[in-house]
């Protein structure tokens, strides 16, 4: 039997936000390591996601939503007390700030 406590990732959607019970853009769809031999979305929750991973999703991804990448901000403030480098901050929140007019 499995051991549900254990389970990250879904490659049904619907199942992750049952199993999760989350909001929808609190997930992300992810290839993983092995994108290039075995290319299945698993659905993962963001806060399991690694730092790194986090900060590509904001610096690669131009269509995520503003409550997803305020959300990812979130977690990495978190994660690192507040210590994120300011330069890759302001790479980050960029397309929101140019959305809202703030610089």
């Amino acid at each position: 039997m499995t051991d549900l406590a254990k389970i990250k990732s879904f490659t049904d959607p619907e199942e992750a936000l049952e199993f999760f019970d989350c909001n929808p853009l609190h997930l992300w769809g992810t290839y993983g390591k092995k994108a290039y031999t075995y290319p299945v979305t698993h659905w993962v929750r963001l806060a399991d996601c690694s730092t790194a991973h986090l900060e590509n999703i904001l610096l690669t991804q131009c269509q995520v939503e503003q409550e997803q990448r305020l959300h990812i901000l979130h977690i990495l403030i978190a994660r690192k007390n507040g210590l994120i480098k300011k330069r890759r901050l302001m790479e980050a929140m960029a397309p929101l700030n140019s959305e809202n007019g703030l610089w």
